[in-house]
């Protein structure tokens, strides 16, 4: 089998690319995309070339961070704009506040495993960001830290996570898959803030997981499409039905004593009414129904 020939899109604009791209009525090349193309375009270029169903070399200018540099300060890259590609280096163990907050061009992250806190507002505004990896080690996610990043479509939230702060993935519209990775240390435990997801508008189901300690009802406030947010029935302090999420009197109790949240589009789909409450509910938390048009 012959190795892919690589095809150069050295092209100043969308409407040149695909001109040329569309002469390829057989094979779908494999396509190189350079600073030009990317610069003049942005992500939705690259989004375009995939979707026509090519494979995709992004050949954007890459910065290295020096391995003897352990610290990357507030604001170090702020407002960066044009900064498409960073390697950050193993030695970092933190990164500041706002360090690459407005970095609009930067497709990609990895953070190292040293680093134990993603601070508040770090990669706020990087709306290019399709690729987000943090590492097992990390224990919390401070306020505003992902705010603003429109193009990641999964986030995963490791198991060591103990507190996401409020507005952490506030207005991230394409985030449609997040995942909380099950706990295994013993006493774990993770506490989700106020707004922590919300206006994440493609979100339609959420699982919990089962070391949950922690939840503001409004922590999903403006996900219209969310019809599902569940946690497992082994959870000592929350509850789950249909789609709706309580909160237990105590946790020798299987009561449901309040509701902190029903889901935007599960009302919608129930033709705007609100059925079956628990017969034991005492309780309906601030922001549970906070925003909700399709209620009647």
């Amino acid at each position: 089998m012959g190795k892919d020939v690589i095809v150069a899109c050295d092209f100043a604009s969308a409407e040149q690319t695909f001109a040329f791209l569309d002469k390829f009525t057989g094979r779908k090349p494999f396509v190189k995309i350079g600073m030009e193309l990317y610069y003049a375009e942005g992500p939705a270029i690259v989004k375009e070339i995939k979707a026509r169903g090519h494979k995709i070399f992004l050949d954007l200018k890459l910065h290295d961070i020096p391995n003897t540099v352990k610290v990357i300060g507030a604001w170090a890259f702020q407002g960066c704009s044009s900064l498409a590609s960073i390697t950050i280096p193993d030695a970092v163990t933190s990164i500041g506040v706002e360090a690459f907050a407005g970095c609009s061009s930067l497709t990609s992250i990895t953070i190292p495993d040293g680093v134990t806190s993603i601070e508040d507002s770090t990669f706020s505004g990087c709306s290019g960001l399709t690729s987000i990896t943090i590492p097992d080690g990390v224990t919390s996610i401070g306020d505003s830290a992902f705010y603003n990043c429109i193009a990641f479509e999964s986030f995963k939230v490791p198991a060591t996570v103990k507190s996401i702060a409020q507005n952490a993935f506030a207005n991230c519209t394409s985030l449609s898959d997040l995942t909380f990775e099950a706990a295994t240390a013993e006493g774990a435990a993770i506490a989700i803030s106020t707004y922590a997801f919300t206006n994440c508008t493609k979100l339609r189901a959420v699982v919990l997981p089962d070391h949950l300690s922690s939840f503001n009802s409004a922590a999903f406030a403006g996900c219209t499409a969310l019809k599902s947010i569940t946690v497992n029935s082994t959870n000592p302090n929350y509850k789950s039905e249909k789609g709706i999420l309580y909160k237990k009197s105590s946790a020798d109790s299987d009561d449901f004593a309040e509701l902190l949240f029903y889901p935007t589009a599960l009302i919608v789909e129930n033709n705007g009414i609100i059925e079956n409450l628990p017969a034991t509910l005492v309780k309906i938390g601030g922001s549970a129904f906070s925003n909700n048009a399709g209620l009647v």
